[in-house]
């Protein structure tokens, strides 16, 4: 079958300062990733979005379902926009596209759009949609054909193949589906508690979500400025010196012409059942099926029907990877101490060694210099802020030489509370915009410290009875 080159519709999600630049048309970054898009044959349309601030102020039920309360302005706004700003266009788009049966330009614009076309066209394909951030850099080689191709190669409806990096560091920069499968990701989202877009993608990789290949990412990202997270003025730093130009490898033909067709359950459902690893886990326990489970309310009619199935599953799940980490240091525990005899348990004393010095190793990275210096200024007032101090100290906070104030290893800037550390590893972020969320890393290893010590008495009573 011939694979169509019918022109395709990006819509780009985008304030207006992002759009149309500032005083003097610069930092226009969306408008560049626009007059991209159009060059290599496909129509843009502008989806208008706002910044953190004025949406904030606005609608403030939309910030209501938040995932935890330590979360910043910056982690939700892309949930937020894609909900409440493209889910509302493309269902309007989809409906003008359904009821024209050809040369639908016009009636897209008539309806007041802000439409970029190549030149020529006046029909634009419902096959296939693609949604992307303001600073998506499209792959100079993709055109709507490579595109179709590329997303045959997958057998999910959804695509996501936008990425900050040639190895998939998050990014939602680009995920393409038909309009259907975009407006159930959006009840997805909707239907989930708000946390960052790109970890609830990673944690909807189902039958119905998949992730690109490396050789296959379509979209990097321009260099340009943070404008969603304070205000419209468009100050922020800059997110990057830098820009990532992908070049997908094109498949030669389209190996999944048919794709299922999922309604929400269907899609959480599928999610539910995936016993991978999230990419970029921090723990062993981090898998795709108990990473989205965290994410849903526990009221959830899914999770109780037909007698708590998806409930009794994650469950089973979890009891399964708890064994296996227990089985595992029961053998490492069983190399370590069977005496050269053959006898069968070995030494106590080795055993309890072992595991002693894992929790030393703990106590050091608890006894740092900067965790000492801020007990001693009082800035620990509770056990969260030590996990949140550690991933900092990870990721290069250290003491200054005066040793009035902390600092971090790849700034001069002077950090005199751990509120102001806090907020240069997750909102300023200056040279850590490549890293991961901080968050997660915290999290990790919160997780780590508790397998530590509450695995002790296991491991002894699985390896001695």
């Amino acid at each position: 079958m011939e694979v169509s080159n019918a022109c395709i519709m990006v819509l780009i999600q985008c304030r207006d300062r992002e759009w149309h630049g500032d005083s003097q048309g610069n930092e226009a970054w969306a408008r560049v990733a626009a007059d991209k898009c159009v060059a290599n044959g496909f129509a843009v349309l502008r989806v208008p979005t706002e910044n953190w601030e004025d949406v904030k102020s606005k609608h403030p039920s939309w910030f209501i379902p938040v995932f935890k309360r330590r979360l910043n302005r910056q982690h939700v706004i892309c949930s937020i926009n894609y909900i409440y700003s493209l889910c509302p266009i493309l269902e309007e788009v989809k409906f003008a596209m359904e009821t024209t049966s050809a040369n639908n330009v016009p009636t897209l614009e008539g309806r007041g759009y802000e439409l970029l076309l190549p030149e020529g066209v006046v029909h634009i394909s419902k096959d296939l949609f693609v949604v992307c951030e303001a600073s998506s850099n499209i792959a100079a080689n993709l055109t709507p054909r490579g595109l179709r191709l590329l997303y045959g190669y997958y057998p999910e409806p959804i695509l996501w193949c936008g990425f900050n990096k040639a190895d998939q560091h998050t990014g939602s920069k680009g995920i393409v589906g038909n309009a259907h499968s975009l407006l159930v990701l959006g009840g997805c989202l909707q239907r989930l508690k708000l946390y960052h877009i790109d970890q609830t993608y990673k944690a909807l990789r189902s039958g119905f979500f998949a992730l690109a290949q490396k050789d296959h990412i379509c979209f990097g990202f321009l260099q340009h400025r943070s404008q969603c997270c304070d205000t419209s003025r468009g100050d922020a730093m800059p997110l990057s010196e830098d820009e990532y130009a992908p070049v997908p490898n094109i498949p030669t033909s389209i190996m999944h012409s048919k794709k299922a067709d999922f309604l929400v359950d269907d899609a959480l459902r599928s999610a539910l059942q995936n016993t991978t690893a999230v990419r970029g886990q921090q723990t062993f326990y981090d898998i795709v099926c108990l990473r989205l489970r965290t994410y849903m309310w526990d009221d959830d009619l899914l999770l109780h029907a037909n007698f708590g199935e998806c409930e009794k599953q994650i469950q089973a799940v979890q009891e399964q990877k708890a064994r296996e980490k227990h089985a595992r240091d029961a053998c490492k525990l069983t190399r370590l101490v069977t005496s050269e005899d053959s006898s069968v348990h070995g030494n106590l004393e080795a055993a309890l060694g072992t595991v002693e010095e894992a929790e030393r190793q703990n106590q050091a990275q608890l006894q740092h210099p900067v965790v000492d210096w801020c007990l001693h200024n009082g800035w620990i007032s509770e056990e969260t802020k030590t996990w949140k101090l550690l991933a900092m100290i990870e990721r290069g906070l250290i003491l200054a030489p005066s040793g009035e104030h902390l600092t971090c290893s790849k700034h001069s800037k002077q950090l005199w509370t751990f509120a102001l550390c806090w907020e240069h590893f997750t909102v300023t972020k200056s040279a850590h915009l490549e890293e991961s969320s901080i968050d997660d890393l915290a999290e990790g290893i919160e997780r780590s410290h508790r397998d530590e010590v509450e695995g002790v008495s296991t491991v002894l009573q699985r390896h001695y009875g």
